[in-house]
């Protein structure tokens, strides 16, 4: 039994990341400053508060939810202001996601539901 977790658990793994790696190989940009989210950002970073302006007076705004912003400022701080860390992030939280999905499904129901729903999961974009 323990066998079958760790194959599982690595096949999902491994399809989530090649979707997701794909993905992005094949869609590589992401216009960050149309929506507003890497502006908020920044100006997080800068200690300029939750503002959607790119010059003074920063004024708060409510447009967007603040916990993306807040999220894209802590990889921002720990890895330079670069949106493609923000993308690898994400491909690895989504990955670790499909694992939960799995384990959950498999828990409650059976591992080959389990397994389903985590394949389904790694494969949702």
């Amino acid at each position: 039994m323990p066998g079958e977790w760790k194959r599982d658990i690595t096949l999902i793994v491994c399809l989530s990341l090649i979707v997701r790696a794909v993905l992005v190989i094949l869609f590589p940009t992401r216009d960050w400053y149309v929506d507003g989210y890497h502006l908020l950002a920044t100006n997080l970073l800068s200690g300029h508060g939750f503002s959607l302006s790119d010059q003074a007076p920063f004024l708060p705004t409510m447009y967007r939810e603040p916990l993306y912003p807040y999220f894209m400022a802590i990889i921002y701080w720990a890895a330079g202001i670069n949106p493609k860390a923000v993308s690898v992030i994400q491909i690895i939280l989504s990955s670790i996601t499909s694992v939960f999905v799995y384990r959950i499904a498999s828990l409650y129901y059976d591992r080959k539901l389990g397994l389903l729903a985590g394949i389904l999961t790694a494969l949702h974009c």
